[in-house]
């Protein structure tokens, strides 16, 4: 009598493994969208990523500070837009040239011609003034654009970080150096806290809070 030996099944082969869901079709058909709004920025370099990210954390509350060529606040609401994901974008500016204090008319335009139902814009003349202006923990992302932000003393970065959601995720675009507390940030977090950098053009660094992250990201 002969007697075979079949392969033991391994439990794991019939779960679905992370890879899986984050390389599907719908998970990554955002990063090969074509932005509406270009210019010549960093930020640009870091669009597919961006799309990717709205699509993923799908925020209800986003707020861009330094949004003075548009780039990151209307690539965010494209995003927005497409996924129809009702939410409401703060662009936050620091802008002195032209009408002092106003916002730039391409960038109003472009967005009242688009993005009525989602931009807020605010106009400030420090940093300070305008986190003050925004309750703590009320939203789901925050773009920080540090290259575009008045030399003014920035906060520190448990201060932008109030400003999440329990599950909230940052993105900060520029120049990562302990002089803007981030770099001392890294060192301090708790381990909840999932940290990824891009070091391409001028550098991305993006944080998730909470452990309650959808699976993607």
């Amino acid at each position: 009598m002969q007697m075979t030996i079949s392969e033991p099944v391994k439990s794991h082969d019939y779960l679905r493994q992370p890879g899986e869901e984050f390389f599907t079709s719908a998970a990554i058909e955002t990063v090969f969208w074509r932005p509406r709004y270009i210019v010549d920025t960093p930020v640009m370099q870091h669009v597919p990523f961006l799309f990717w990210l709205v699509g993923a954390v799908r925020p209800r509350n986003v707020a861009v500070f330094g949004s003075g060529n548009g780039a990151a606040l209307f690539e965010v609401c494209q995003a927005l837009d497409k996924l129809n994901i009702s939410a409401h974008c703060l662009g936050v500016g620091f802008w002195r040239e032209g009408e002092r204090g106003k916002i730039p008319a391409p960038l109003r335009d472009h967005a009242n011609q688009i993005y009525d139902d989602i931009v807020r814009w605010r106009c400030e003349t420090s940093v300070r003034q305008a986190l003050n202006g925004i309750a703590q923990g009320s939203l789901d992302l925050l773009f920080i654009d540090v290259s575009d932000l008045p030399k003014d003393e920035l906060p520190s970065a448990e201060e932008w970080l109030g400003l999440l959601h329990k599950d909230g995720v940052i993105v900060v675009h520029g120049e990562l150096t302990s002089g803007n507390g981030w770099g001392g940030l890294l060192q301090s977090l708790p381990g909840k806290q999932a940290i990824i950098t891009f070091p391409d053009e001028e550098g991305l660094l993006v944080l998730a809070r909470g452990d309650d992250q959808p699976s993607r990201v």
